[in-house]
């Protein structure tokens, strides 16, 4: 698996397990790798969710929305479970996976206190500019959630965004 790796033919999750390079790079090859690591009757969320829509770096994490429990790793990545009730229209089907809309998932990485600093603005960026989405709607949409956890958080983070954005 190294000498693959050294190749550019996979990328490793763990010691013994990868995927296949080819399949980081587009939007339903990401899909298909995520479905084989999030739990049945989860939807993946957050960095997963970003990792989906955009591309780059596998994320440390396996983040999914789900009101079950999970403590052993997967392929080497701990879950991380949001435990929370998401409207239809903020999820998207893609195959057998459950995965947050862009919008959605600007919304929850802006409101999410376990990460941050300019990585986690690149992210955000990075969704809101390949589907053509705004921090204006990603307030709009946070405006009308006002109990959303991190709200204040992602309030000011893509205010302070708009400014970027506008120029």
């Amino acid at each position: 698996m190294r000498w693959l790796h050294e190749l550019g033919i996979v990328i490793p999750l763990d010691e013994g397990s990868a995927f296949l390079s080819d399949d980081a790079g587009s939007l339903y090859g990401r899909a298909t790798v995520a479905s084989a690591l999030v739990p049945t009757g989860s939807a993946a969320c957050t960095l997963l969710a970003a990792w989906i829509w955009t591309g780059g770096p596998f994320p440390e994490t396996i983040d999914i929305v789900s009101q079950s429990h999970y403590r052993a790793p997967v392929h080497g990545h701990l879950i991380r479970v949001h435990n929370r009730n998401i409207p239809p229209d903020h999820l998207m089907r893609m195959g057998r996976l459950w995965v947050t809309s862009p919008q959605r998932t600007a919304c929850d990485l802006a409101c999410d206190d376990g990460h941050g600093g300019p990585e986690l603005l690149r992210i955000i960026s990075a969704v809101l500019h390949q589907h053509q989405l705004t921090p204006s709607a990603s307030l709009n949409l946070l405006a009308s959630n006002p109990r959303w956890p991190g709200h204040a958080r992602g309030v000011a983070l893509f205010n302070a965004m708009k400014h970027d954005f506008d120029s």
